[in-house]
């Protein structure tokens, strides 16, 4: 007899070889053991995960000598002809081949004939859900009323497609992928019984390769030793299967990490001059990330992951240099390219498209990518305020000294915010004073805008964003401001001016204004009106206060007059040199 194929000939034979299916072998087992046969039985699952090598086992059972029994003794006449195929009592009908109503019809006439070497007539219909319409129908009133010691069981991968008049007279059991651990175990097995030396990572590689499915577990496994004779390695089963290696796809986490596209991209035209496929290098690196997503969210010991203990620990350090969001906008790109792979006429330029994607987040103009961005620049500045949150039980001797230094800083802005209010205050109730004086003259209604200067204002401005942080409602909105600073203050009108770049933050900015001039109003005590303007429109904005001046009332022109002066004087660098110097500051400026 010629080589006979792996798969074909480690086909389990009882139920105790089956691996995987626990409740499955336990239901029909049971069903044996207290004769409560059913008359039909409807195995759905995917491929290779045992549905014929069951239905085998199962008309072995019903026809063993000794049965109905839960443990055929393949020696007696009956289970050996059937484990040859040979026997006139189980018939197995592709039904993708088979598919027509007239099958069906000749399959109907022959059912009730009696079994001629045991117990029971079997039919094994595998792929029932390619049968027609009409062959289904013609089957049902076979189910429905089956001739007695009959028994039908039909596979399927495809459950869905089967009537559900035909699933309704059946009894169903679902068989599920099988787990790399069951997977490793039955080709050690199989190793061991044929005399061939496979190292641990290969059986693994060769576990996750088949995703679930025993027959090409084994299929892989039969064509490794073909490959590699009586020594099996994780080499080989790479090149059978044209994996890359392990160490690229580290390398590919370093590229990433370090945003070297031009590293990336060099690697990817190495990868192609090999011959790899690029569908299975971009599943590779799929596989890959998820073991890092994992071990970054669960840690080393866990069972989500069947790797050698310092494999594990390789990841983990890879895992370090990113964040979970970063993994997971990596996966997502990643399974996107794999979806777009398939229908591709430019497949390697896809594949360099991705890599500067991973490479260079800042490319990324998706939706998800701008989210992804914002929330790095608030754990950022987050962590450069986190010592002002830690508990002083927990602080090293150096975060310890930091925070004194952050404190006292804190101290002394917070002191002069204190005086620079009271001043501001003063002269606040003298102007009050002279506008009540020039109403009594001029019988007329005055607005008064604020004195608050702009070196002031930075430092309130510094002070608000701190408010703005202790919110979580008002954080999204500090984020957004982040990229802007206070322009110009005109009567109660603050202008803030952003980056010609940062349309997006000005934007949002914009939305919950009013947030920010509540906060304002709580930190300096006064209303102001808040512009978002881009830079380059200075022009434009002084033009418009200058119209706007006009329209003011004497007095109001007179205390924005002051404004503008006390703004240039401060902005002098003899100003500002004195009064480093001196350590002293701006009282009073008059316009003579």
């Amino acid at each position: 007899m010629g080589y006979l194929s792996l798969y074909r000939k480690w086909r389990p034979k009882t139920f105790d070889d089956l691996a995987g299916q626990k409740t499955v072998v336990k239901t029909l087992k049971n069903a044996l053991i207290n004769n409560r046969i059913a008359h039909a039985y409807l195995f759905c699952g995917p491929r290779g995960t045992g549905k014929t090598s069951t239905a085998k086992i199962f008309a072995k059972a019903l026809n063993c000598e000794h049965g109905p029994t839960p443990d055929p003794c393949n020696k007696c006449f009956s289970c050996q002809q059937i484990n040859s195929g040979r026997s006139v009592d189980v018939i197995e009908i592709d039904a993708a081949s088979n598919r027509r109503i007239d099958e069906i019809r000749d399959l109907r006439e022959k059912v009730k004939f009696s079994p001629s070497e045991g117990d029971y007539k079997v039919y094994i219909i595998d792929e029932v859900h390619m049968l027609t319409k009409e062959a289904f129908n013609a089957l049902l009133k076979t189910l429905e009323e089956p001739p007695e010691n009959v028994v039908f069981i039909l596979a399927t991968t495809e459950p869905h497609k089967v009537l559900s008049t035909i699933q309704s007279r059946c009894q169903r059991f679902d068989f599920s992928l099988l787990s790399i651990k069951d997977l490793k175990e039955r080709l050690k097995y199989i190793c061991e019984q044929e005399g061939i030396s496979i190292t641990d990572s290969a059986l693994n590689l060769i576990a996750r390769t088949a995703e679930g499915g025993m027959r090409d577990a084994i299929s892989i496994l039969d064509q490794a030793i073909a490959f590699s004779g009586d020594k099996v390695t994780i080499d080989d089963v790479n090149t059978i299967l044209g994996k890359v290696d392990q160490q690229i796809l580290a390398e590919i986490v370093n590229i990433i990490s370090n945003h070297d596209t031009k590293a990336g991209l060099k690697l990817i035209n190495e990868i192609v001059d090999q011959g790899k496929d690029m569908n299975q290098f971009v599943k590779d690196m799929i596989f890959y990330f998820r073991d890092l997503m994992l071990i970054k969210e669960c840690g080393l010991q866990n069972n989500l992951i069947d790797l050698p203990d310092e494999l594990k620990e390789e990841l983990a350090d890879q895992a370090s240099k990113f964040s979970i969001r970063d993994l997971l906008r990596i996966l997502e790109i990643l399974t996107e390219t794999d979806q777009k792979l398939k229908f591709a006429s430019q497949p390697r330029l896809l594949l360099e498209m991705t890599m500067i994607k991973l490479a260079s987040p800042e490319t990324d103009t998706s939706m998800a990518n701008i989210i992804n961005r914002l929330a790095r620049l608030e754990e950022i500045v987050e962590k450069r305020k986190s010592v002002f949150q830690k508990p002083e039980e927990v602080l090293t001797g150096k975060e310890r000294k930091e925070e004194d230094k952050a404190v006292v800083e804190r101290n002394r802005i917070e002191k002069e915010t204190e005086s620079q209010q009271k001043d501001v205050k003063e002269n606040q109730l003298d102007y009050e004073a002279q506008i009540e004086s020039k109403k009594r003259t001029e019988n007329t209604e005055v607005n008064e805008g604020p004195t608050i200067s702009m070196g002031e204002m930075e430092k309130y401005w510094e002070v608000t964003m701190n408010l703005l942080n202790k919110n979580a409602k008002t954080r999204k909105l500090r984020a957004f401001l982040l990229v802007c600073r206070p322009y110009k203050i005109i009567g109660n009108t603050l202008y803030i001016i952003f980056p010609r770049e940062s349309t997006f933050h000005k934007t949002n900015a914009e939305k919950e204004i009013d947030l920010l001039e509540r906060a304002l109003k709580k930190v300096i005590g006064q209303s102001f009106k808040v512009v978002c303007i881009f830079e380059g429109e200075e022009a434009i904005t002084k033009q418009k206060i200058k119209s706007d001046a006009q329209e003011m009332t004497p007095a109001s022109r007179a205390n924005q007059s002051i404004q503008l002066i006390k703004d240039e004087v401060e902005q002098d660098p003899i100003v500002q040199k004195a009064l480093k110097i001196f350590g002293g500051k701006i009282i009073k400026v008059e316009n003579e």
